[in-house]
């Protein structure tokens, strides 16, 4: 793949839609009937051949040129400007391919002087390389006029030339010209027709970027794991992003060959990161940015090639969220990262004479350990969530047969990470065999909170052996764990029965922490879903540290660990009451470091807003 070429409408704009709305109003206006059928009939021709197709339809006597210039003015108004919406995912797309070499193009039947503005006034025409028009060709699609000509500018050969299409009149012609066509549907639905012309359907343009990289990526991986592959990077101090760059290309051949240089020599061929300016560099001016705003470094844009490869698409991008966008940061912003700072422990002293390259391969091997580790957690955790599903799919099957006390325990047939995925359901307890005999029990939290759905009886912690099998009432009772969150049997019989009694026995209040609001925040707090019955405590703020004082600049006398004391003491007196989440009212002083602590413990925290003019309960997102 050397280039791609895409059309403008229904593909780079989303002007399709925005047209036959225009005409379905000249239509409205003069009793125009069937306009929608014969416009799609339309789409992707010329405006010479649409003018043929109305006439034809509606008659020769057909006033199409008044009504199309009333349309013309309707569409203009809503689209000039740069108000013309682009397609979702375009503008990454586009930064994708240019970035990793491949040319690009636009191959539309408009006419060139709109094309060219309306590419213009949404600040696209920087990211192609060629543009063709209806008016610099012969024919119009679906004749493949339009796409030899692109051909011709681009000087590449049609199997390596892709285009990315919505209409059959598009799709012909680039198949005509022999291009690999792709569909990305808009106001036409794929047809057996459309299946057999195009490479692949695909739904949108983050999908054909996927496909692209996948493309990509096999190309990549061919090249790391050749006999003799070989990749260069920097020479000098290392920090986290070029250490796992390396790390991640000799997971997939441990044999290649990385070379540290000051500069990537002009007869290099082999694979070059964080140096060069090149796909996998990111200290060019107009380097690559995530759409989250994070922008990419060496190590996420190997990833990103690479990561499908090795955790399969979906948990790649976890993966890519979790652990490649901080180190990325890092590396960009100095933002700081505990995992960074480690790799970067190991450069050597200012005065050591110890050699650089020695120092970096031995954070490599590190990195190499801490990546293997995280692959097999991400995939052992997939191989839970599907044996898990299955357990469950078993057992609703047998839900008519149970009681409402046993539907709400699961028995597993050996110990799955759990927790996540049963959050989402209505199972309180799991039941699992132990590897040291008998019955593990352990109750499962309610999603986005800290707190069990169902709990022991508070009498039964700390507990074990006789004095636990006469609480409970239970022969086989072994242990059950001061804190709650684990308990033992020798028989499955009696685990289930402890669960079933711990459901009896369990009354829940859900508890709300109210911090610095008063009786208006609390009628609120009581209209959220499933929280009329709930309790709300009130805690008040935190008094206000002595103070330092210049004129109207103030600084708190505590030192950083008396500060962070207090903060942790406040924490403390929330979390006693084991809220479900914790609503915050006060000014950014008083409020943010206890919010960010408890953010940091996964507590829910809600404030107050208004939208227009209402006051409602917000939850603040993950990250804030």
């Amino acid at each position: 793949m050397k280039a791609v070429v895409f059309d403008m409408d229904g593909v780079i704009f989303d002007s399709e839609a925005l047209a036959i709305e225009m005409w379905k109003v000249v239509a409205d206006k003069y009793h125009i009937p069937d306009i929608e059928i014969l416009y799609k009939d339309c789409l992707g021709t010329s405006e010479v051949v649409t003018k043929e197709m109305f006439l034809k339809y509606y008659g020769q006597d057909f006033p199409y040129d008044e009504y199309k210039a009333e349309m013309s003015v309707l569409f203009h108004e809503n689209a000039a400007g740069g108000n013309l919406p682009q397609k979702p995912g375009l503008k990454e797309l586009l930064k994708y391919l240019r970035s990793h070499g491949i040319k690009t193009a636009v191959a539309t039947s408009t006419i060139q002087e709109t094309a060219l503005k309306e590419l213009e006034e949404g600040g696209l025409l920087e990211y192609f390389d060629e543009i063709v028009c209806g008016d610099m060709v012969n024919r119009s699609k679906p004749a493949p006029d339009i796409y030899l000509e692109a051909l011709r500018k681009l000087q590449i050969e049609q199997k390596e030339v892709l285009a990315i299409e919505d209409s059959y009149n598009g799709i012909r012609a680039a198949s005509a010209a022999g291009l690999r066509p792709i569909m990305v549907p808009d106001l036409s639905a794929p047809t057996e027709e459309m299946k057999n012309l195009a490479e692949c359907i695909l739904p949108s343009l983050n999908d054909a970027k996927d496909y692209f990289r996948n493309i990509i990526g096999q190309k990549l991986k061919k090249q790391i794991t050749k006999s003799d592959a070989v990749a260069l990077t920097h020479n000098g101090k290392f920090h986290a992003d070029d250490v796992f760059s390396a790390a991640l290309l000799m997971y997939l051949n441990p044999e290649i060959r990385i070379i540290r240089e000051n500069r990537v020599p002009e007869e290099f061929d082999g694979i070059v990161f964080d140096i060069g300016r090149g796909t996998y560099d990111h200290h060019q001016k107009k380097s690559r940015v995530r759409d989250n705003g994070v922008g990419y470094a060496a190590f996420g844009l190997l990833w990103e090639d690479l990561g499908w490869e090795i955790l399969g698409a979906e948990l790649a991008e976890q993966f890519d969220v979790s652990f490649v966008q901080p180190l990325d940061n890092n590396d960009n912003t100095g933002d700081k990262n505990e995992l960074a700072s480690l790799i970067g422990g190991f450069n050597p002293t200012w005065d050591a004479e110890d050699n650089n390259d020695t120092a970096f391969f031995q954070a490599v091997s590190v990195a190499g350990l801490v990546l293997d580790h995280k692959f097999e957690r991400y995939l052992g955790n997939e191989r839970a969530d599907k044996r898990i599903d299955q357990v469950l799919e078993k057992h609703d099957m047998e839900l008519g047969s149970l009681t409402d006390e046993d539907r709400r325990i699961l028995v597993l047939p050996e110990f799955i990470p759990c927790q996540k995925r049963l959050s989402e359901t209505d199972i309180a307890f799991v039941i699992f065999p132990s590897n040291r005999g008998g019955y593990c029990v352990q109750p499962q939290k309610k999603e986005y909170s800290m707190n069990y759905k169902c709990c022991f009886p508070s009498e039964w912690l700390g507990l074990e052996s006789r004095e636990l099998a006469e609480a409970t009432g239970l022969k086989s009772a072994g242990f059950c764990h001061k804190g709650g969150f684990l308990m033992t049997t020798g028989t499955l019989e009696d685990a289930e029965e402890a669960c079933r009694i711990s459901i009896r026995c369990f009354s829940d209040e859900p508890v709300i922490v109210n911090l610095g609001g008063g009786e208006e925040a609390d009628f609120l707090l009581r209209q959220l879903p499933h929280m009329k019955n709930s309790r709300i405590q009130h805690i008040a703020l935190p008094a206000l540290p002595e103070l330092e004082t210049d004129g109207i600049y103030g600084d708190i006398t505590l030192d950083k660990p008396q500060w962070k004391a207090m903060i942790k003491d406040q924490v403390k007196k929330i979390l006693k009451y084991k809220p479900e989440a914790v609503y915050v009212e006060g000014n950014v002083f008083e409020t943010y470091p206890v919010v960010h602590a408890l953010r940091k413990k996964h507590i829910p925290v809600l404030t107050v807003v208004q939208s227009d003019k209402k006051k409602m309960i917000m939850r603040i997102p993950s990250g804030s």
